[in-house]
């Protein structure tokens, strides 16, 4: 009994850790699949027991929001520009360009903002409007797929990515063993109002762990000489309790993560990011533990009556993280080494301990 109440207490343990990564990379394809949830108005027919004069039912709809969800693809692009003189004279985009120079052109508005055949901006006036070479020096932003090697739409490429607004955008790293062709252009998914992107991810990373609670195992009683007054010897047997530590235990953890990122476009509402990531690796850390008669072997070396003593310790061991966004879960495995001339009288000298706790990413490194 006390062993399960001993573990309900340690799931509580408060975990505050800091985290830096050292190394991340996601894995993108230039062919993604993207998610779409949202809610829709729909009509729904209920009978209810509304009776007629006839005793019949009558059939009545209502309208309310029904969660739709759907999947659809992506395409790694990258912004291009077309000459306005090679667009067919029933593209959309060529009447929108004809709409902005007109607007200038009789007055309506000051001026317009167009791209030239160089992708950059310029300014177009009522003067420019009215010319009619302008249309030769005039180009329409449009999107293309990047160069990529026959390698199919399935080929996983290392990058790092940033989400802003409605684009998640890409920097492929062109190491050797990738067959991008890295054109230094600005590759991004677009996504539209609902949509969800997820890319899965690895990283390198390292982080300060405080585990206020550890749980050290029991073990075999502890056999000792005492010498009483008139010198005879007596074998005194010595339990040694499971046990918990309160003491503050500052740890260094360092490990391979891998997870996903869901990145999810909400327009006007702002974006929501969902990170799920699994983290093993080792620890290393330090404390204090106060030696009293309580906690130690007995021996002429160790504290006898009130006495207390304090030892350094040095903590190795091992252990599995789970986080979402802030919020982590562990559970750790390791050993204690006591520091110092009675260390070794210490009940759990170089014994193991646990530690299960909770904890929440409150600043950074």
């Amino acid at each position: 009994m006390r062993i399960l109440v001993s573990l309900f207490c340690l799931i509580f343990c408060l975990q505050i850790h800091s985290q830096e990564i050292l190394k991340k990379r996601y894995r993108v394809r230039p062919k993604l699949s993207l998610k779409t949830k949202k809610y829709d108005l729909a009509f729904q027919p209920r009978t209810i027991a509304q009776f007629a004069f006839e005793g019949l039912p009558k059939l009545v709809s209502f309208e309310r929001p029904i969660l739709t969800s759907s999947i659809g693809e992506g395409y790694l692009v990258k912004d291009s520009y077309v000459k306005y003189k090679s667009l067919a004279s029933n593209d959309s985009r060529r009447e929108k360009v004809d709409k902005q120079i007109a607007l200038v052109a009789n007055s309506i508005v000051n001026s317009t903002e167009l791209f030239d055949l160089n992708g950059k901006k310029i300014t177009i006036t009522e003067k420019e409007a009215k010319n009619p070479d302008l249309l030769e020096h005039i180009a329409v932003k449009t999107t293309s797929q990047p160069d990529f090697y026959s390698t199919g739409q399935n080929y996983k490429y290392k990058a790092n990515v940033l989400f802003e607004k409605d684009k998640l955008f890409v920097n492929i790293w062109n190491f050797t063993d990738s067959p991008f062709k890295d054109d230094k252009e600005t590759l991004y998914y677009q996504l539209s109002d609902g949509q969800t992107a997820r890319l899965n991810f690895q990283e390198i990373t390292i982080s300060t762990l405080v585990l206020p609670l550890k749980y050290r195992f029991k073990d075999d009683p502890i056999l000792f000489e005492e010498i009483n007054d008139m010198m005879e010897t007596t074998i005194i047997e010595k339990s040694v309790p499971e046990t918990f530590t309160s003491g503050i235990n500052v740890s260094i953890f360092g490990g391979y993560t891998w997870g996903t990122t869901r990145f999810h476009y909400r327009k006007k509402v702002g974006n929501r990011t969902i990170v799920n990531k699994h983290t093993i690796g080792g620890l290393l850390g330090t404390g204090t533990e106060t030696l009293s008669a309580n906690n130690t072997d007995g021996t002429s070396e160790a504290p006898k009556g009130s006495d207390e003593f304090s030892i350094g310790l040095l903590s190795t061991g091992f252990g599995y993280v789970y986080s979402r966004n802030k919020f982590a879960i562990g559970a750790f495995f390791g050993f204690d080494f006591g520091v110092g001339s009675v260390s070794n009288t210490w009940n759990y000298d170089n014994r193991p301990w646990i530690g299960i706790g909770l904890g929440y990413d409150i600043f950074k490194l």
